[in-house]
């Protein structure tokens, strides 16, 4: 973990049964990793043939469970049969692609969250914590707020507002003690290789030419270890309950800023051409988190400066996938 805050956090889920859904992608193995280094018994729930390379180092030390969010039953059974003190559900549909089928996503996104919810709904629950998305929140110079009213520009975000609606029904009226946590642009080691940090790292460590659009979109950088610090800090803190809390720096950083630092690490291997890709339909112009409710509430700030994050995604990569000589 990388404070004091995020440590302290995790120590108070000691010995808890934590059952963490999309434990096999970017943040869910994050998640997992550092629950179970912090004593937890860890449930990962994934689908049949889910990639659990994420987790090779600690998947001794995982339960591991298979469902697929849509099948209500599974889910069910899952869940009776692991027996949660805490949920943190982060599996989704759509998270690392801009379009995806609207109807897959709303099976997973709303269905699977509502089935989920369900199987949860008589049980005595210290938390479920639910990840929400940035991309809810409309575009905008301010920094958004967890008040402002949803607007997503694409079928991920809208079933994922949607999700994020019935966590609050089922908070209110069935009392299982939701909160809801919104990452905004999370990065750091193992993200998805098409993701834009990965991909500008892996172009430059190939010796390819890195295709960019004019990297003018402002977006708020979050290392993934401050997240998880986060999300952990919203799951034991009592005064969260049934309340929405931005995981950001609230600081904006352009994406050829970002691109012109990761250059300067790599020590500038390969040119950038600004403007070769186009701009996506629905881009965001300028996205940035208004962090001072989770300061207030959870206690939690961002501590990874945009440099070393970047440096040390950089070097993770390095390290961890095949590139020539």
């Amino acid at each position: 973990m990388p404070d004091a805050v995020g440590e302290t956090s995790a120590r108070e889920l000691s010995g808890a049964r934590v059952l963490v859904t999309g434990a096999a992608g970017f943040l869910g193995s994050h998640l997992a990793r550092a629950l179970v280094r912090s004593g937890c018994e860890v449930g990962a729930l994934a689908r049949d043939g889910a990639d659990r390379s994420r987790l090779h180092d600690v998947e001794a030390r995982v339960q591991w469970l298979s469902a697929d969010l849509a099948d209500d039953a599974r889910v069910r059974d899952a869940v009776g049969q692991f027996g949660p003190d805490v949920v943190f559900h982060l599996g989704a549909f759509g998270v690392n692609a801009w379009t995806c089928d609207p109807a897959q996503a709303v099976m997973t996104n709303v269905l699977g969250t509502t089935h989920l919810l369900e199987a949860c709904r008589t049980r005595a629950l210290r938390a479920f914590v639910y990840a929400g998305t940035s991309f809810e929140y409309a575009d905008g110079d301010a920094p958004r707020r967890e008040d402002a009213w949803p607007e997503p520009v694409n079928a991920y975000a809208a079933s994922k507002t949607a999700g994020w609606l019935f966590s609050r029904f089922y908070e209110r009226v069935h009392q299982v003690p939701v909160v809801t946590v919104r990452p905004f642009q999370v990065y750091g080691p193992a993200e998805a290789t098409n993701r834009l940090i990965p991909s500008v790292i892996l172009s430059a460590l190939q010796g390819h030419e890195v295709e960019a659009t004019e990297g003018r979109q402002v977006r708020d950088f979050i290392f993934v270890e401050d997240v998880i610090a986060g999300m952990i800090r919203a799951a034991v803190c009592r005064e969260a309950r049934g309340g929405t809390f931005n995981l950001g720096t609230g600081q904006g950083v352009s994406v050829r800023e970002m691109i012109e630092q990761l250059m300067n690490i790599l020590r500038h291997p390969v040119s950038v051409a600004y403007g070769a890709l186009s701009t996506r339909p629905g881009e965001y112009r300028r996205l940035v988190a208004d962090t001072r409710l989770s300061s207030r509430v959870l206690g939690w700030q961002a501590r990874v400066p945009l440099t070393e994050g970047l440096q040390r995604t950089v070097a993770w990569f390095t390290q961890h996938l095949r590139v020539p000589a």
